[in-house]
């Protein structure tokens, strides 16, 4: 080591690469030397721990206390120059001279000079203060930007995340990766309880608990706010909850709405290659941590905003589509009706009792009616309490796509439906088709479980095959006309009483 240059090389070569670069016993040989004394040991302040370490010796003596020997600063007076070896902790009844290693008015540290006699200091120790501060503050604004520049990726997933769990698996991973810690966790309230959220960095068999009282000592103790804690195993019962060697612990808690909604916990700072004088959270990540919450918060309460704004949507959708479904219902009602209207009119413009049948079972069957398949009319004789068959409208089975399509197209050519109904009950053939099958047909109604209802309660029956197994072998009359199960009798009610009924299906 020859200059200047090469003092600030060797500091920066152990900043950056820590004690096995041995650049702080090159350091020490060089002061020694420069000094004109027998030995030096090179002691740095770690200010947040209020200790120096032994960080260098020119001797290979002291190289089982470099790095792990610390003193209290209460232990060195002030004004205090010369101090023997023992007192300090050193196994050596040597003596040595304190030489104050300072940056402007900041105190870095001191050289202890062992031997008789030592030139001329101010010069060398200044160049060394200055290398180790300037050095040292240079790197902690590095690494302060890089920190900020990490901050710049909470503003991307703000933006780009929409699901909440998801929230909270990302932003507990950029934040330890911003505070350099070990592991992370988030705890949020959920009536009496904390709840473990999301955690990052820690095994299954770490965590103790994942659900814990709000009356547990560890969030209890916590109020509000973001708190460093530097010796965690006596003051912060966190050893209930995860089962690691705890050195310090920072925590924050966020809100929502006004209301503290859950907890940031950081366990242990990462060890880092090179020199640091603190190993653990700093006053730095306490502020860092301070904005990520304010952050977290903000964006926790615009996703749930948008939560139950997504929900809301999701209601008024529901809603649409029921007023929807009611819309198209009314519709059909409406529609219905209107047919009924029309059969109504057709019916009371005609002089002819059998036109007037024939107009209400094409009613039933046409496309423009209520397009059902078949319309079969049963006529009541009260004397004998029976109904006979009439008139059955609708295809033979061979003949059914185009029946319904000739009626189709007939009714097409008129604009007036009720001409329409009136002029094809003029010219529809009764006598074929179906009506042969249960022309004068009886069937009787007292005692029947279908007919009885609808003629003398003046019901409408919706008959299907559960019915007809309950009732059995007591609607054979009916299911042997129909070879169907299912089917609809409605009585064909006159001013005071049933005239018939009218059976309609969709066979």
């Amino acid at each position: 080591m020859k200059d200047a240059m090469d003092l600030f090389l060797k500091v920066q070569e152990f900043l950056e690469k820590g004690y096995k670069s041995k650049a702080m016993n090159e350091l020490a040989s060089f002061l020694a030397e420069n000094l004109k004394t027998d030995k030096v040991l090179i002691f740095l302040y770690e200010p947040m721990r209020e200790l120096f370490r032994l960080v260098g010796a020119s001797s290979n003596e002291y190289e089982g206390y470099i790095g792990k020997h610390k003193i209290p600063s209460q232990k060195l007076k002030n004004g205090e120059d010369e101090i023997k070896l023992k007192d300090l902790g050193i196994d050596s009844e040597e003596k040595g001279r304190i030489l104050p290693l300072k940056f402007g008015e900041e105190d870095l540290g001191f050289i202890l000079a062992v031997g008789p006699s030592i030139q001329s200091t101010t010069d060398i120790l200044e160049k060394v203060g200055g290398a180790l501060g300037f050095l040292a503050k240079y790197r902690y604004l590095e690494e302060s930007v890089h920190k900020y520049q990490l901050m710049s990726r909470f503003t991307t997933l703000f933006e780009r995340t929409r699901d909440l769990e998801e929230l909270y698996t990302k932003v507990l991973k950029v934040a330890v990766d911003v505070l350099e810690a070990e592991s992370g966790m988030i705890w949020e309230r959920e009536g009496e309880e904390y709840v473990l959220k999301s955690y990052r960095n820690l095994e299954e068999d770490a965590i103790l608990r994942k659900r814990v009282e709000a009356t547990h000592p560890f969030f209890s103790k916590f109020k509000e706010g973001t708190s460093l804690i530097l010796n965690p195993d006596t003051s912060l019962e966190l050893n209930d909850l995860v089962d690691l060697k705890l050195k310090s612990v920072l925590m924050s808690s966020y809100r929502v709405n006004n209301e503290i909604k859950g907890l940031f916990v950081f366990i242990n700072k990462k060890e880092r290659k090179g020199y640091r004088p603190f190993k653990k959270f700093d006053d730095f990540d306490v502020s860092l941590l301070a904005e990520i919450t304010r952050r977290f918060s903000l964006a926790l309460s615009r996703l749930e905003y948008y939560e139950r704004l997504k929900e809301e949507i999701k209601k008024l959708e529901e809603l649409r589509k029921r007023y929807e479904k009611l819309i198209e219902v009314q519709r059909d009602q409406l529609m219905k009706m209107e047919t009924v209207y029309n059969v109504s009119q057709a019916m009371r413009s005609s002089y002819s009792l059998t036109n007037v049948y024939k107009i209400l079972l094409l009613g039933l069957i046409a496309n423009r009616g209520f397009n059902f398949d078949r319309a079969l009319l049963l006529l009541r004789d009260t004397k004998r309490q029976v109904l006979i068959g009439k008139l059955w409208v609708g295809p033979k089975d061979e003949e059914a796509v185009s029946f319904m399509e000739k009626m189709r197209q007939r009714s097409l050519k008129y604009g007036d439906i009720v001409q329409y109904f009136r002029e094809e009950a003029m010219t529809f053939d009764a006598s074929s088709g179906l009506t042969p099958r249960i022309e004068g047909k009886i069937f009787h109604y007292k005692g029947h479980p279908i007919l009885e209802r609808a003629v003398l309660r003046k019901r409408i029956v919706y008959v299907n095959s559960k019915i007809i197994e309950s009732f059995g072998e007591n609607l054979r009359d009916i299911l042997d006309v129909l070879e169907t199960e299912e089917f609809i009798v409605m009585p064909l009610v006159g001013r005071w009483d049933t005239l018939g009924v009218v059976i309609v299906d969709n066979r």
